[in-house]
């Protein structure tokens, strides 16, 4: 008899379960058929979070009625511009999404019945979900429709922000997946949360790429090309550095790849191709970029010049080697042009030979005075200015000129031979020196400008 009761009262509360689990049912498949009106995202959260991501172009999707329409763009074309889009199918997304800046703001309210339309619509326009678009979904969904998500093709740069409502707060999660071709994993991380009190709370800090930079071992596949046939594997050649002068920029090239592999974690799938590639008459390519635009190589591993016609089918990243054509001006120092006259010799020297000079024309000078003392013919001396005679011996002798004036006493013939040996000495050295500056290469400074 108790078992009896027991097996009434199971099977009268899985009747009560069916029916409940019919009329959820019941209520999907109508929101889904039918278009219901959703609550209106709080305008100021709106403003607070598209003003930290520095966007002031906004497009919302949503199914709200013209009163709350109004109430919305009201308080939000202060300081953005707005555009608002019923949801429905067949809309013109990629003409709506046209933008201005650099980046474009989108709400969607994931609550309305055929919001999914909108993604699917985003990605048959073959828009891509990168940080041009800045994504802030809002539900009233306890959690993250991943579900949903993990069906969309998000990358590493996808801007997606999914926003749970409740009550008087928004809590905020970060969506993204490192390659949706790749067959990555949606990553959904808790980002913060907003209210009226507090505003909004960010707690994801940290730069984008540094936090995502993990790939998890993925697969990416490169491509790469040489002109020599290597001599062992590929791995082998690129890596050992054998006749190292042998396609020296495609092993270059490839240790850069295998340090962003230490850095991002991820799996190197090389592939070796003939050409970089290059635009064909009927608008297709070959070689790498061909493989790119097939969806079968991710990356080159090689170098690539940056060529026009082939600009809207690879994305350049950044520049690895420079390589570029000069112009050499070759012409002497500026110090060398001041002074052609003294450089045959050292500075030193010129002061040592001033120094010469000085000495020399004292010895003479006091040897006139003497010669004048003894030999005075009444009033009249023999060297009237002596100061300026003995300077005109000096620069006579130095400038191998000779001169009128002959010395009488020992002493100022000793001095007046000696100073005619130096200088002749010393001219001698001089002139060598000239010649041997013609004949040797000078030495010059260059300087180069590119081009």
């Amino acid at each position: 008899m108790i078992k009896q009761s027991v097996y009434m009262h199971t099977s009268g509360l899985q009747r009560v379960l069916l029916n409940i689990n019919q009329v959820i049912t019941i209520i999907i498949i109508i929101r889904q058929l039918v278009p219901i009106a959703s609550e209106i995202v709080e305008p100021e959260f709106t403003l607070n979070y598209f003003a930290e991501k520095k966007v002031r172009q906004i497009t919302v999707f949503a199914c709200w009625n013209n009163t709350d329409i109004l109430r919305y763009t009201r308080h939000i074309m202060k300081n953005t511009q707005i555009s608002y889009n019923a949801i429905q199918d067949n809309l013109t997304i990629r003409n709506i999404l046209k933008f201005n800046y650099y980046r474009i703001g989108v709400v969607l309210d994931i609550d309305c019945s055929g919001s999914h339309s909108i993604l699917n619509q985003f990605s048959a326009a073959r828009l891509l979900y990168n940080e041009s678009y800045v994504w802030l979904a809002v539900t009233t969904l306890l959690e993250v429709p991943t579900i949903i998500l993990s069906k969309l093709p998000l990358r590493v740069d996808t801007e997606f922000v999914v926003a749970l409502a409740h009550s008087d707060r928004y809590i905020l999660y970060d969506v993204y997946n490192h390659s949706y071709r790749h067959g990555g994993k949606l990553n959904v991380t808790a980002m913060g949360f907003w209210n009226k009190q507090s505003g909004l709370k960010n707690y994801l800090t940290q730069y984008k790429y540094k936090r995502c930079q993990n790939l998890h071992g993925m697969m990416l596949n490169f491509s790469t090309i040489l002109t020599n046939k290597p001599d062992s594997d590929m791995e082998t050649y690129l890596t050992i550095p054998k006749n190292p002068h042998l396609d020296t920029l495609a092993r270059y090239h490839y240790g850069l790849v295998l340090y962003l592999r230490d850095i991002y974690n991820f799996t190197i799938n090389l592939k070796l191709d003939t050409v970089r590639g290059y635009r064909r008459p009927n608008g297709s390519s070959d070689g790498i970029v061909g493989d790119m635009l097939k969806g079968t190589v991710d990356a080159s591993a090689c170098y690539f010049e940056q060529r026009v016609e082939i600009l809207d089918s690879v994305e350049y990243t950044v520049p690895t080697y420079e390589l570029k054509r000069l112009m050499f001006f070759r012409h002497p120092t500026k110090a060398a042009m001041r002074n052609q006259f003294l450089m045959p010799l050292a500075e030193d020297v010129w002061w040592l030979a001033l120094n010469f000079s000085v000495v020399y024309w004292i010895f003479l000078l006091i040897s006139t005075k003497v010669e004048d003392y003894f030999r005075t013919n009444g009033d009249r001396l023999v060297h009237p200015d002596a100061p300026s005679d003995t300077i005109i011996e000096i620069i006579a002798a130095i400038s191998q000129q000779g001169s009128s004036i002959e010395p009488r006493l020992f002493s100022g013939r000793i001095a007046f031979l000696t100073l005619f040996v130096w200088s002749l000495v010393m001219f001698q050295f001089y002139s060598a020196s000239i010649v041997g500056s013609l004949l040797a290469p000078p030495k010059r400074l260059l300087i180069h400008f590119g081009i």
